[in-house]
């Protein structure tokens, strides 16, 4: 048997997370979910637990995405700890006019300065223990 690709990892990975946080947050089962989308339980376990190979088609995909909320373009990035919540805000800043996007922009660049000044005091105050 080949060895798995390392985006077909990163797939399976991310779906977990992503059913994880569906399943908790709705209190739904699995199989629900998978009504939701037109398939069958059996097939996203397998998929979801690494025991095929096969992967869904563009089609279910993008059904697991919108089921699962999350765009398709954001399911590959590992490194978001609250992807779910970063959507939400995300689909809100569509209907904001110019004015207000650039206020949250510029609240949003000040939260980070603070964030990056805190970290920094917190990594000298480490480094000089």
């Amino acid at each position: 048997m080949a060895e798995k690709h390392e985006y077909e990892v990163l797939f399976k990975n991310q779906l977990n997370k992503y059913l994880k946080i569906h399943l908790d947050k709705h209190n739904s089962t699995l199989k629900e979910f998978s009504y939701s989308i037109d398939t069958s339980s059996g097939y996203i376990s397998k998929i979801a637990n690494h025991k095929s190979r096969q992967l869904p088609r563009m089609l279910y995909f993008f059904h697991m995405c919108e089921a699962l909320n999350v765009h398709p373009k954001d399911f590959f990035n590992d490194s978001e700890e609250h992807p779910e919540i970063i959507a939400q805000i995300v689909d809100k800043l569509y209907g904001l006019d110019i004015g207000q996007l650039t206020y949250l922009q510029q609240m949003i660049n000040d939260i980070s300065k603070i964030n990056k000044n805190q970290g920094n005091k917190i990594n000298h105050k480490t480094n000089s223990k």
